[in-house]
């Protein structure tokens, strides 16, 4: 495979290119300041750095220490989303809604959940993305090709021969931190922004194996290293001339920064805008590629995701955001506590001006004080912590729970304060859980759209695996389905995301069934009275006969939601029942509700007794 062909432009449309990139840059640049100051506060929120190391105020050496309260709740939230997405060996399911393509629905199921977990690693590629998400308030993904090719040499017949070696090569996915990630903020959707890109960088060496497998303009990384050797003497080169005055030398391994900008743009002279990629050197004013989008409905790359959205902007609100003044309140009255009890646990002293004893008297454990007056030295406490610092520090951190969600329950710790029936925790945990459903939606629907740009891109430059496909596709029906155009393939497709939505939180999912199981005990128990009540012996059994059958259906429910392997040998058959192999199936009634569960599928309880006979 190889990249799309680069453009040979004109000088008056490549000058009218970078003129307009460089405009628009500019803007962003400038409205985009406070949203980076804010990153890094947050930032600086999560890992509780304190700006200051040593603190002098009140006093030398008064504490400094930060509660973690949005780091609590990210690493929470983090863990659960992580574990519930990825829960299972299958990513994704694939059901087709074309009659013609049904056979080729579990080969491109496999092929899918192959391509994604084993060769593009997905649960590593984008967990930074559903990190960012959580804590900033945004994730940012992006599917490309990536081709990356390195050269090695080796003797052959005693003369040394180059080889290359394919590092990577077919569709790919990056996550992008939002303080990289590029689009005017009153868009939100980067296929439908006037121009969308991020922010990269790269060494010199870097440029040159990128130039060699195709990306950039022949030239490129010597045009770039000439432009680093005359770029600290020109003062339009704000970033070069930072790294001067640090004194810091400018050598071709330093990173240079650059933009990767899809946009709309007349390259033709037809007076009509077409899809374009463009890599553009801001600093240099150069232009290091251009080539025409390639992808089906010139679709971009880049998809983002949000945590709580925000009308009108594609920045949206994480934890960050949602636990800053919280954060901010608790670390305060932590901090005042603490100073107060340093200052209350080291004993002042009260000592009279003309004791003799001066400012710098050394005070240790047993000295022994000589006075001609008693009243010269006296020691004087503090006075203690007031009540109301817990008071208030707890309060604020109630307000943190509010807002973001995370409780004792969903930390599994024990609740404070008067303990919690199991209903009240039940419920406790089933408003709580609503929140997270919401933002795993948001991810999920965020990581769909992910993966269908990446058979995009495999429809777009053919699929790579070929010896896979080989020898798991013997009777073609995988490359009978990608063989179909993009579009095609996602009307006669739909493949959803496999999570293991109910298993987000297993022991709420373990209480709600034991709930129903109350309640179906009572209902089977009460069909089996009322058939013998009716002195219908016969009805009592197939009632029975059809609780043990919905019991076994229930407790399969029950071991595939815990992951139970071997489910099949754990269980009994109620196809069996009082019949050795030979007996004939037993069928539910008609009505029955074959999917409730009775006390036999339940731990602790009685099952439901046929009637003697």
């Amino acid at each position: 495979m190889a990249y799309p062909r680069l453009l040979n432009l004109d000088e008056d449309t490549k000058q009218k290119l970078k003129t307009y990139l460089r405009e628009e840059i500019l803007n962003h640049r400038a409205e985009r300041t406070e949203y980076d100051e804010k990153l890094v506060q947050y930032n600086q929120d999560y890992w509780a750095e304190p700006v200051v190391k040593e603190k002098t105020f009140p006093f030398k050496g008064a504490c400094s220490i930060i509660i973690p309260l949005t780091a609590i709740a990210v690493e929470a939230i983090h863990a659960s989303i992580m574990t519930t997405m990825f829960a299972l060996p299958d990513f994704i399911n694939v059901t087709v809604s074309d009659p013609n393509y049904v056979d080729s629905a579990r080969p491109f199921e496999d092929y899918a959940n192959y391509e994604l977990m084993s060769r593009i690693k997905i649960r590593d590629k984008i967990e930074p993305a559903y990190l960012c998400l959580e804590k900033f308030g945004n994730g940012i993904a992006k599917s490309f090709y990536n081709k990356t090719v390195k050269y090695g040499m080796k003797e052959v017949g005693g003369e040394e021969i180059e080889f290359p070696v394919t590092i990577f090569d077919g569709a790919d996915i990056a996550s992008i931190h939002p303080s990289r990630f590029c689009m005017p903020f009153n868009s939100q959707d980067p296929q439908m922004a006037p121009w969308v890109g991020e922010l990269r960088d790269s060494t010199v060496s870097d440029l040159e194996v990128m130039e060699q497998s195709g990306l950039f303009y022949k030239g490129t990384a010597d045009h770039l290293r000439d432009w680093m050797t005359v770029a600290p003497q020109n003062d339009k080169v704000e970033r070069e001339q930072e790294v001067n005055e640090k004194r810091v030398p400018v050598l071709p391994n330093v990173k240079q920064e650059w933009y990767e900008i899809w946009t709309d743009f007349d390259v033709d002279s037809t007076e009509r805008k077409k899809g374009i990629q463009a890599y553009y050197h801001y600093d240099a004013d150069y232009l290091m590629a251009v080539r025409y989008n390639t992808y089906s409905n010139l679709r971009r790359p880049y998809r983002t995701g949000v945590y709580v959205p925000v009308e009108g902007r594609w920045a949206g609100i994480g934890i960050c955001k949602q636990n800053d003044q919280f954060q901010l309140e608790v670390t305060i009255q932590h901090r005042q506590r603490i100073d107060n009890a340093t200052i209350a646990n080291i004993r002042m002293f009260k000592v009279a001006k003309m004791s003799g004893y001066g400012p710098k008297e050394p005070i240790f454990p047993g000295k022994m004080w000589f006075l001609d007056d008693m009243k010269d030295i006296e020691a004087f406490q503090i006075g203690e912590i007031y009540p109301s610092s817990y008071n208030n520090e707890q309060q604020a951190v109630i307000y943190s729970q509010q807002r973001t969600g995370v409780n004792e329950l969903t930390l599994g710790m024990p609740q404070s304060g008067t303990p919690g029936t199991a209903t009240s925790d039940l419920s406790r945990v089933q408003e709580s859980r609503k929140k997270a459903d919401y933002i795993l939606q948001n991810i999920k629907s965020f990581t769909t759209d992910v993966i269908y740009d990446v058979f995009d891109i495999i429809q777009t430059f053919g699929p790579e695996q070929v010896a896979y496909i080989a020898s798991n596709d013997p009777t073609g029906e995988l490359m009978k389905l990608l063989a179909l155009p993009t579009q095609a393939i996602r009307e006669s497709i739909m493949h959803k995301l496999n999570i293991s939505g109910q298993n987000s939180n297993q022991i709420l999912d373990q209480q709600n069934l034991q709930q129903v199981a109350g309640f179906t005990q009572t209902y089977w128990q009460n069909m089996i009275d009322m058939a013998q009540g009716l002195g219908n012996p016969m009805l009592a059994q197939q009632i029975t006969q059809a609780a043990m059958s919905a019991a076994t259906e229930t407790m399969k429910q029950i071991l595939t939601n815990f992951n139970v392997k071997n489910v099949d040998r754990l269980i009994f058959d109620p196809q069996m029942f009082a019949g050795g192999q030979n007996a004939t199936p037993i069928v539910p009634p008609t009505g029955g509700d074959t999917g409730a569960p009775v006390p036999s599928a339940t731990p602790g309880m009685a099952p439901a007794q046929a009637p003697t006979q």
